[in-house]
């Protein structure tokens, strides 16, 4: 895999002391109550698989996703885009940056844990969901439009909040100005929100990867938006079994299992898009992939 972002601008916190990048994300009393009472929502949420399925009933009837997967399809096809493609193409994007990964997002737990504990986003409330997207860069930020189409008035509130940031006038201003990982983001970011607030149809755009690595590229392009990932995840062979055994994977690798080699988390490659996969690998998937 290879870097193809060097030399690309770092955000002007990186030079900043790790007390002070830590103090600047403090939060005051409210804030914090704030966040406590969203990590609360979105663990009620996981247990509550009802209240999330009329989520992606509303995404279904708005025209985000084509299929709705089961609970486990939805959990296990989460692990594996975040931990198979995601975190990776993080730690990349980060280090062009002179970012640290485990520091930074111990600083995004810090700012708003819940807006790190869904890698999905189908179990995260409309405000979790929009502090998400301004707190942190993201490449295809149509994914996290689309899943504010799940709440009453979600594209009216993203505006508002745009509105906020754009001027400066945010009551978490300072804060996202600490955590912005690309200092150009908000000069792609709030026209993007204009154009799908005015069309949630906008679709994400294909390309601009910063990788040499047609299989990260392939998982990138399928999981742009929701409806390459809810089309995904609908895909897997999947129990409430595997979604145990792949938490819990994590949970050993977290801890005991840092002290053993440990095995990356696998994509299920016949789940991709075939278009995209011929995109990608014209010639055909090479074996052990």
């Amino acid at each position: 895999m290879m870097v193809t972002e060097t030399g690309a601008a770092a955000p002007d916190w990186v030079g900043l002391s790790r007390t002070r990048l830590l103090w600047v994300i403090r939060g005051g009393l409210g804030d914090n109550l704030t966040k406590a009472m969203a990590v609360l929502r979105s663990l009620g949420s996981y247990a509550v698989w009802p209240l999330v399925r009329r989520r992606l009933e509303r995404l279904e009837e708005a025209g985000a996703i084509e299929v709705i997967p089961s609970f486990s399809q939805i959990l296990v096809g989460g692990q594996q885009m975040m931990l198979g493609t995601a975190s990776d193409e993080t730690r990349i994007f980060y280090e062009a940056r002179g970012i640290d990964f485990t520091f930074h997002n111990l600083r995004r737990f810090l700012d708003h844990p819940a807006s790190m504990m869904d890698p999905v986003g189908f179990f995260s409330d409309r405000d979790t969901i929009i502090h998400h997207i301004f707190q942190s860069t993201h490449r295809h930020p149509v994914y996290d439009f689309q899943l504010l189409l799940m709440y009453d008035g979600g594209l009216a509130e993203l505006a508002r909040r745009a509105a906020q940031v754009e001027s400066g006038t945010d009551p978490a201003q300072q804060r996202f100005e600490h955590l912005i990982e690309d200092p150009t983001y908000y000069d792609r970011l709030f026209d993007q929100i204009r154009a799908f607030v005015a069309d949630p149809a906008t679709p994400a755009s294909s390309g601009d990867y910063h990788v040499d690595d047609p299989a990260m590229m392939l998982a990138m392009d399928q999981f742009k938006d929701l409806r390459g990932f809810t089309n995904y995840a609908a895909h897997l062979d999947v129990t409430v079994l595997d979604v145990v055994k792949a938490y819990g994977g994590e949970l050993w690798k977290a801890t005991l299992g840092r002290l053993f080699s440990r095995q990356p988390v696998r994509l299920e490659y016949q789940a991709f898009d075939p278009a995209l996969v011929r995109r990608y690998f014209p010639e055909g998937l090479p074996d052990g992939i």
